[in-house]
């Protein structure tokens, strides 16, 4: 689980047990979909194979399942090799490279995994 040392709220600093309690709670499903709504369009599906607009379109099919499967890596740090899976791509910076400097690495994740880390960090 996430410890956090300090904490701002509202212009104060809040006690960091109080910080990390806040840490603690389990995600809900006004969370996800917050982290779903806030994600940007038509970024690539990680080995998962899918894209945010699925989780978008099938939101009322798919929200039990996705409540327990982020509450899973969330609150149990439950995650599978397979949620932690990321392809790396290499990019061109320029045209016509021909040094490794010449390439982006980027790395594609689960969609899963980048709900949870955008939880995290709104909540950081």
């Amino acid at each position: 689980m996430i410890k956090v040392l300090c904490y701002k709220s509202e212009g104060r600093w809040l006690d960091p047990d109080a910080a990390n309690l806040a840490m603690e709670v389990p995600v809900t499903l006004e969370v996800i979909y917050q982290a779903i709504k806030t994600g940007k369009p038509h970024k690539a599906p990680g080995y998962d194979g899918i894209y945010l607009e699925f989780l978008k379109k099938t939101w009322e099919t798919t929200k039990e399942d996705l409540l327990q499967i982020v509450n899973e890596m969330y609150t149990e740090e439950i995650i599978s090799d397979y949620q932690k899976f990321g392809i790396i791509v290499c990019i061109l910076k320029q045209p016509h490279a021909t040094q490794v400097e010449h390439y982006r690495p980027l790395t594609i994740l689960n969609t899963d995994f980048k709900l949870v880390t955008r939880i995290i960090a709104n909540r950081l």
